[in-house]
């Protein structure tokens, strides 16, 4: 578990058996001002 949200609910998973493995709860692309997650995809995809 990587992530909860305020009410408890877990909303993020890190896979550690892959070599990019995450599951979000939540519509990343809706937080334009937040690029993390996108970045650390292209990034991996780089790799």
């Amino acid at each position: 578990m990587s992530a909860r949200g305020d009410d408890g609910i877990i909303q993020a998973v890190d896979i550690d058996a892959l070599t990019f493995g995450v599951a979000v709860q939540w519509h990343p692309e809706e937080s334009p001002d937040d690029l993390r997650l996108f970045e650390a995809l292209v990034a991996a995809a780089t790799r």
